[in-house]
């Protein structure tokens, strides 16, 4: 089972700024990140955790606006990188708690970003059962579902779930049509590409 930590966003503009890759500033996230990272392959278009903020930089701010802003997690500040296209935030990057030049987490908010088998921000919990194996359902931070064939984690619109439902958390009385909320990629064996496609390797 997958623990999630701090995945409940109650603020996230709290004092924006377009980056100067040249003057960035050190980062704080929740918790540590394991010094062993799995070597993969990326493409040259990938964003990816482990992948240096300055090269994150380097290969977004050409095709979008990349501001450095704050996110509140359980009632403390911490800075992140989001990222913009037509004044629409598409994605966030979250820097390492130990090397705040290197990124750990990446947030998908936009709706026009999906995995190979097309899920994205808004699809429902049926279509996710129809293209994936489902891993796990769990209920930290709220309702989160992670599947055998890509490394993310589907935050669920949890307003949207009946307010029973979390008396007894039956997951065979989860809504179809119960859409998702957000995409976190959390593992170096996915990443999105500048192309708006979560890949795994």
């Amino acid at each position: 089972m997958i623990i999630l930590l701090g995945l409940t966003i109650v603020s996230c503009n709290n004092s924006s700024k377009n980056v100067d890759s040249n003057n960035l500033s050190s980062a704080d996230t929740l918790r540590k990140v394991p010094e062993k990272r799995t070597t993969t392959n990326y493409a040259d278009t990938a964003i990816y955790v482990g992948q240096k903020l300055n090269d994150f930089i380097s290969i977004t701010q050409y095709r979008y606006s990349v501001k450095k802003e704050k996110i509140q997690i359980e009632g403390t500040d911490y800075d992140i990188y989001d990222v913009y296209e037509n004044g629409q935030k598409k994605f966030a990057v979250e820097p390492d708690i130990n090397k705040p030049d290197i990124l750990w987490r990446i947030r998908i908010y936009g709706t026009d970003l999906k995995t190979e088998n097309g899920i994205g921000v808004g699809s429902t919990f049926a279509d996710i059962k129809t293209k994936y194996q489902i891993k796990n359902i769990g209920t930290d931070e709220g309702l989160n579902i992670t599947v055998k064939d890509v490394s993310v984690v589907f935050l669920m619109d949890n307003s949207k779930l009946p307010i029973d439902w979390w008396n007894n958390m039956d997951n065979d009385k989860i809504p179809e049509n119960l859409p998702i909320a957000q995409i976190i990629i959390w593992d170096t064996k996915s990443y999105l590409t500048l192309d708006k496609i979560i890949k795994t390797n």
